[in-house]
């Protein structure tokens, strides 16, 4: 809320938790208990980036560290969200990443084998083994609605950063955000657990890009429907993230609560991912 209310007007708030739930929110809030407190950490430490207080940023991301390693990659990110890209390198490397995606041209793969005897018998090299085998195993993205929506927003951020940049400039960080995002789900999609753990990290460009956008609709025609289509895509994000038996919702007051059915299906629900 912190985050929301020095980034926005309060007039898109509604809208900016909307896309919270839409893009990674849900799944941040439910399941990634350890690592939502990083992610949240590090939407706060925005503020004193937006502020130059670099030191302050470093110290709230080292608390975040602390939670989930996954957040050292906040101190690298600074070097890559501040700077304006030229259109026509970001449209580039959006061509490049479709077609690695679409062709499903695999790179980090040969690069993970390669380093592997590096690093021996060490904790490094066993989690490589294990992410390496389990991404294998796994289904891999496809052609479908999320991959749609991710490049057509994308190419919505493109169309309209030169009008956003003219009156905040200080929105390019969330611009490059949701640039990173989609590159990270083009390039990395070969490897399962850089698709499911870099994403809601920089999740955050899009509670600020979405509403944001909102803003720059004259007509009331394409606010209407930029309303419909973003309750719509959170109706089926929503119903898509709760097919599971993980998020089976049952009530002590209506439901007889049975330990072994509940534990049978989760069994049921692990055995399936593992397939």
């Amino acid at each position: 809320n912190i985050f929301i209310n020095y980034f926005l007007d309060k007039k898109l708030h509604i809208i900016a938790y909307i896309a919270l739930f839409c893009f990674q929110g849900f799944i941040i809030e439910l399941n990634l208990l350890r690592n939502s407190k990083a992610i949240m950490m590090f939407c706060v430490s925005l503020i004193y980036l937006d502020k130059r207080k670099y030191l302050n940023y470093c110290l709230l991301n080292f608390l975040g560290s602390l939670f989930h390693i996954s957040a050292i990659f906040y101190f690298v990110l600074p070097f890559f969200i501040f700077k304006k890209v030229s259109k026509k390198i970001i449209l580039f490397l959006f061509i490049i990443g479709n077609i690695f995606f679409v062709l499903r041209i695999k790179w980090i793969f040969p690069i993970a084998k390669f380093v592997l005897p590096i690093f021996g018998q060490s904790r490094i090299s066993q989690l490589i083994s294990t992410y390496v085998l389990l991404t294998e195993n796994a289904t891999k993205y496809s052609l479908g609605f999320g991959f749609i929506e991710r490049n057509l927003t994308y190419l919505l951020m493109l169309y309209y950063q030169d009008k956003i940049l003219k009156k905040e400039p200080g929105k390019i960080i969330f611009i490059n955000m949701v640039y990173i995002n989609n590159f990270i789900y083009l390039l990395c999609s070969e490897f399962l657990i850089l698709t499911q753990r870099l994403p809601p990290l920089v999740a955050s460009g899009y509670w600020i890009m979405i509403p944001s956008i909102y803003c720059y609709f004259v007509k009331k025609e394409r606010k209407y429907i930029y309303w419909i289509i973003l309750l719509f895509y959170l109706l089926i994000k929503i119903s898509a993230w709760t097919t599971s038996n993980y998020m089976k919702y049952t009530n002590a007051i209506f439901t007889e609560q049975n330990l072994e059915l509940s534990s049978s299906l989760m069994e049921k629900e692990l055995l399936k991912e593992i397939e």
